[in-house]
């Protein structure tokens, strides 16, 4: 459910290497390393020895100075590149609901508490976690704002020809199958051979005659049916793809001459409208951000990848070699 974020987790260690560690820092000898001003002052004793604050920082810095340094970086950039985060912080408590829902529906079988589980995770709240997932949201939004400029002409208009659909008003009257997890597959099969006849039935009452507001009022089984199964308009992205698949090959005027079947249930559908579609020049920006979005979710290493660029549009320089080594031997990964 919650994404795993051990590698990326170093909340408590990062404020502490920030605090301890990134204060004050010298370069000494031909290699240069970050070291404390004041490093050898004993922060712990044990029988028969002393630990420095220096070697505290030597041991966190090969386990997370790399991480830490880049995510003070990126942590930069992302406030120099977005002035409100009210979007993010609205997604952050989102996507925090949406995860509490999840282990809701389950946690009886995982057998500890929701507290107990973003523990488990890394995170030592929900406002933790709502951070992680608004830094993520940030980074993804400056992402996509470099890799725009990157998209040509021709992929815009391939996706507004192909992608962006006229909207579509219509009607439809749905009957749902009445099933529960305490039937048996006989069970619920009559259930959904039930819900198709019935269907069948209202579209002989449509060849009668019979009007079909009339009969959304009396049979449709969802929220539209006290507005006689009027729906808002919609594209292909907005409603089922087997219910699109059949509004969209229906003329405008008629109704589905047989059950149209969802994933909620049977339909008959009545198309009254074609909103053709924006202009591509009016949609351009949308269409940017759409295919951009896309790019990200189809290419797992895009967004690293973007980001190493970013950085280095920001002149990033790091001086200490050991944090450099790490960085560019991350980064050759994502080099093509």
């Amino acid at each position: 459910m919650i994404v795993s974020v051990y590698k990326e987790r170093i909340e408590i260690m990062k404020k502490l290497l920030i605090t301890v560690c990134l204060c004050t820092l010298l370069l000494s000898g031909c290699k240069k390393e970050a070291k404390l001003a004041n490093g050898e002052e004993v922060i712990v004793h044990v029988d028969g020895k002393d630990f420095s604050a220096n070697d505290l920082y030597k041991e966190m810095k090969k386990s997370y100075g790399a991480n830490t340094l880049i995510s003070l970086v990126d942590n930069y950039i992302i406030d120099t590149e977005i002035a409100d985060r009210k979007e993010a912080e609205k997604y952050g408590k989102s996507k925090v609901t949406s995860e509490k829902a999840k282990f809701d529906s389950y946690s009886k079988v995982l057998g500890y508490s929701w507290e107990e589980y973003l523990r488990n995770n890394g995170f030592n709240s929900e406002d933790e976690l709502a951070k992680y997932f608004e830094n993520s949201f940030l980074k993804e939004k400056v992402a996509i704002k470099y890799i725009i400029p990157t998209l040509t002409d021709k992929e815009i208009k391939k996706y507004y020809d192909e992608k962006v659909d006229d909207k579509i008003v219509a009607r439809h009257i749905i009957i749902t199958p009445t099933t529960d997890d305490s039937m048996s597959s006989d069970e619920k099969k009559k259930a959904e051979e039930d819900a198709k006849n019935k269907v069948t039935e209202i579209i002989k009452m449509l060849d009668e005659g019979k009007d079909f507001a009339e009969l959304a009022k009396k049979y449709s089984s969802d929220g539209s049916a006290k507005d006689g199964g009027l729906l808002d308009a919609f594209t292909s992205e907005d409603v089922d793809a087997d219910f699109w698949k059949a509004a969209k090959e229906l003329e405008v005027g008629k109704y589905s001459k047989e059950p149209v079947k969802s994933k909620y249930g049977y339909h008959v559908i009545l198309k009254e409208k074609v909103i053709a579609k924006d202009s591509l020049e009016d949609m351009k920006d949308t269409i940017k951000n759409k295919i951009a979005e896309n790019k990200l979710d189809d290419d797992k290493d895009l967004l690293n990848s973007t980001w190493f660029k970013i950085r280095k549009e920001y002149k990033i320089d790091i001086t200490d070699s050991d944090l450099k080594y790490l960085y560019d031997l991350n980064k050759s990964q994502y080099e093509k």
